[in-house]
């Protein structure tokens, strides 16, 4: 009985001290500024498209970047970046946030963009999901992963649970949902190289400007 009440005050402990850090970090968070992001990323040119004030209230937080990007063909992709600086994350699932009327999923995965030859080799990359959509004025395919520091994922709960390491370890977490977007032109084959050239292009980038 008393090993059992010792464990229960240190779980309570542990509790009001994630309370306490949560808090601190919370009050003490300070954000980011996502319009640092290069209008420019490699040859592909970017317009910034100022944030739905809707879509913030509804994702509780003001730190939204989007913007159209289109290299020298003329091939656009679609960024859009939701920023939080702590870890009272909001981010919406894109699988509920882009169907409804008029669209519906047609395939989901995990895909993997090689950095270059080697990676392709050996499997490795920077894997993201990738959502295919039927929409009745054009498909559209969407890669999405989260960003936090260093650390970039596809997989959510990875991203969590390394928000979760931060904050034990006294170290603001704060993390990012990234998606981009392009329209299918012609077909998927053709569409997915364009994604992969751009996301080459801004995943290095992103530990310095959303950290």
């Amino acid at each position: 009985m008393r090993k059992k009440l010792s464990l229960i005050l240190l779980l309570l402990i542990l509790a009001a001290a994630m309370v306490f850090v949560d808090d601190r970090f919370s009050s003490g968070a300070a954000a980011v500024d996502l319009n640092r992001l290069p209008i420019e990323i490699g040859e592909w040119k970017g317009h910034a498209y100022p944030p739905d004030e809707r879509i913030m209230r509804i994702l509780g937080t003001e730190h939204i970047l989007d913007r159209d990007y289109a290299n020298r063909e003329q091939r656009h992709v679609y960024l859009s970046v939701v920023y939080y600086p702590d870890n009272k994350i909001g981010f919406h699932n894109p699988e509920s946030c882009n169907t409804g009327e008029g669209s519906k999923i047609a395939g989901k995965d995990v895909y993997s963009i090689a950095r270059g030859e080697t990676d392709g080799a050996s499997g490795s990359g920077i894997k993201v999901n990738r959502l295919v959509l039927e929409r009745t004025k054009g498909d559209k395919v969407i890669l999405y992963f989260f960003v936090s520091g260093n650390f970039i994922t596809h997989d959510y709960l990875e991203f969590r649970l390394h928000m979760m390491k931060q904050q034990m370890g006294f170290r603001r977490p704060s993390g990012a949902q990234v998606q981009i977007h392009s329209v299918i032109a012609p077909d998927l084959k053709t569409t997915m190289p364009v994604l992969e050239d751009f996301i080459r292009n801004l995943e290095p980038l992103l530990p310095d400007y959303l950290s």
